[in-house]
C-alpha cells in the first residue's frame, strides 16, 4: 500500500482520504459529545432506531468487511467501543421515554430484535451488494438518523435533555466531509455495472440539509427555553 499514490485510490494521504479521516475524528467528537451529554442529562443521547443501525453497523464493518488500510479498522473499532457505551446509557435511561406508555415492558425484547434486525440488514444487504466498504449502507443509515435526530428533538422539546449541539455539528461536519471522500473514492472502487452515481450524491445533500435543519432547530429552540430560564431566575430577585 501507498501513502500517497494518484493510482491507489486507497492511499490514506490523497487529499480525499485525508479529508475523511477528518471526518471520521469529528465523529469521534460527536460520539464522545452525545455520551457525556446524556450522562450530564441522565438520559439517552442517539434516538433507538439510530443507535440500533450504527452499532450493528460497525459490528458488521469491524468483523465481516475486509479493510484494505488498517487505520479504518482502528477507527471503526473505536466507534463500535463507543456506541456500546451508548447503548449502554440508551438501555439505562431509555426504558421510560423511547416507547409509548404502556409499553415500557416491551422496551428490552424490542430492543434485542431491533439490533438483530438491523445486522440481519446490513449483513444481507453486504452479500447481495456491491458494497463491499459497506459506505453506501453507511450513509443510508446516516440519512436515517439525521431524519430520527430531529424526531426527537421534537418529542423532547422545549427541554432538549440529552442532545448536543456540539455532536449535531461534529456529525454534520465529519459526514460533509465523508461525502467528499465517498463522491471521489467510491466511483474508483465499486466496479459494478451502474448508469449513475446520482443515488450516492443524493444521500449526501439530503444528510447535508437534514443535520443543518437539526443544528438550526436544537440551537434556536433553546433561546427561548434559556429566556424563560432566566425570567425565572430573575423573578425572585424582582419580587424581593
Amino acid at each position: 500500500m501507498h501513502w500517497f499514490s494518484a493510482a491507489d485510490p486507497f492511499a490514506p494521504l490523497n487529499w480525499y482520504n485525508a479529508i475523511g479521516a477528518v471526518g471520521c475524528v469529528l465523529w469521534m467528537i460527536a460520539y464522545y459529545a452525545i455520551v457525556k451529554q446524556a450522562f450530564k442529562d441522565q438520559a439517552y443521547g442517539m434516538p433507538m432506531l439510530a443507535l440500533c443501525l450504527n452499532i450493528t453497523w460497525e459490528f458488521t464493518a469491524f468483523i465481516y468487511c475486509e479493510r484494505p488500510v488498517a487505520l479504518w479498522a482502528w477507527i471503526e473499532g473505536i466507534w463500535l467501543g463507543i456506541d456500546a457505551l451508548i447503548l449502554w446509557q440508551f438501555l439505562k435511561f431509555g426504558k421510560n421515554e423511547a416507547l409509548p406508555r404502556g409499553l415500557s415492558h416491551l422496551f428490552y425484547p424490542l430492543t434485542i430484535i431491533s439490533l438483530a434486525a438491523c445486522f440481519i440488514f446490513h449483513y444481507t444487504w453486504l452479500k447481495f451488494w456491491d458494497d463491499n466498504l459497506l459506505f453506501v449502507d453507511a450513509f443510508i443509515i446516516n440519512l436515517i438518523m439525521s431524519v430520527l435526530f430531529i424526531q426527537l428533538w421534537w418529542k423532547r422539546h422545549p427541554s432538549d435533555k440529552g442532545l448536543s449541539l456540539l455532536a449535531a455539528w461534529t456529525k454534520m461536519g465529519g459526514t460533509a466531509m465523508t461525502s467528499i471522500q465517498c463522491g471521489i473514492f467510491l466511483p474508483q472502487t465499486m466496479h459494478g455495472p451502474r448508469e449513475s452515481w446520482a443515488f450516492t450524491w443524493f444521500l449526501y445533500g439530503a444528510i447535508f440539509i437534514t443535520d443543518c435543519v437539526y443544528i438550526y432547530l436544537l440551537y434556536h429552540g433553546r433561546k427561548p427555553a434559556a429566556a424563560e430560564a432566566a425570567l425565572k431566575t430573575a423573578a425572585p430577585l424582582t419580587s424581593a
